[in-house]
């Protein structure tokens, strides 16, 4: 049986932990305190929480249930809820830049299942993300010389045009979003990823005194933070990139079609990375691909041309993201 997949969502993790470790740190320095005056026991584990260090098995989710309460009442947080995701105004502030780590994630641990290629027929749109993508995919199996010869440009630039591109199609899509569907991000985290990933555990214990059981709820804090955010982006985002899906008409895909159409069979008959100088002249000889080539990128660029200048195609990011 096939196993499924998983997504690691190293980015995401990472933001979410460094945001609430900052916090933390920000509200003991303001209060004027001492990680000891947070929790007399647990001093080192405090450090290591507003430091973000999380190397050990005591804390590799960041803040374990012993501490939790202790956080939330001397640093003032209204609610556990609050201490690992802040009030509604704070996630207002950093959902776009959340959904900027959550889709760069999806992008690059690629593991074409539905939710991969869900976005990336979201994004695909656009025709910058249609054409460096594809550039980026096939530059892998060339030498450098080849990769300038094929598509004119050196690895180095293909890496950064596509960075870019993926940044911007994902600023792109947030707008789509709400202008698309009708709904903004924000509400989605604040109603569903927070639902989804700040789960309880409810448990019976039994008092060692009275010797008898009663039920206690454990917040679980960042449990298994990864497989929370791939539960959300499958039961909340799925349905909204295939919302999205690029249409046969769009400028994107038709630059998408044609990449794809033209690219591929030249480079299966080169398809080796290390190759002969010799055979790197016969190459550069061959008119016919150097043609095909050229004139595709050609009209990529005017399709590029029409979506930056027409009103129907054109669109703003929310922010700055480069």
């Amino acid at each position: 049986m096939k196993e499924s997949v998983k997504y690691e969502f190293e980015k995401t993790c990472e933001y979410l932990y460094s945001r609430v470790a900052d916090e933390i740190d920000n509200k003991i320095k303001s209060a004027n305190l001492k990680n000891q005056d947070v929790d007399i026991e647990r001093e080192t584990l405090v450090s290591r929480i507003r430091n973000n260090k999380r190397d050990n098995a005591i804390n590799r989710n960041l803040i374990p249930y012993c501490i939790m309460n202790n956080l939330q009442e001397k640093l003032k947080f209204a609610s556990t809820r609050e201490l690992f995701w802040g009030n509604d105004d704070v996630i207002y502030g950093y959902a776009v830049d959340l959904f900027e780590m959550m889709m760069l994630d999806i992008l690059l641990e690629r593991h074409e299942d539905p939710l991969y290629k869900s976005l990336h027929g979201a994004l695909i749109d656009y025709v910058p993300f249609a054409q460096w993508m594809t550039y980026e995919k096939f530059s892998a199996v060339l030498s450098d010389d080849n990769t300038i010869f094929f598509f004119g440009y050196e690895k180095s630039v293909i890496m950064h045009n596509a960075d870019s591109a993926r940044i911007n199609a994902i600023a792109r899509l947030y707008s789509k979003v709400f202008d698309e569907i009708g709904f903004s991000i924000e509400d989605v985290f604040i109603s569903k990823l927070i639902e989804i990933t700040h789960q309880t555990r409810i448990y019976s214990k039994k008092d060692l005194e009275t010797k008898e059981r009663k039920t206690e709820v454990n917040n679980r804090g960042f449990y298994k933070l990864s497989k929370r955010l791939q539960d959300f982006s499958m039961q909340e985002l799925l349905s909204i990139f295939d919302a999205l899906s690029t249409s046969k008409e769009s400028l994107g895909k038709r630059a998408y079609s044609l990449l794809m159409a033209d690219v591929p069979p030249v480079l299966n008959h080169f398809i080796s990375i290390e190759q002969s100088q010799s055979e790197y002249s016969n190459i550069s000889n061959n008119k016919s691909f150097d043609k095909l080539l050229i004139a595709s990128g050609k009209y990529v660029e005017e399709l590029n041309k029409i979506q930056s200048n027409d009103e129907r195609y054109d669109w703003a990011p929310p922010r700055d993201y480069l």
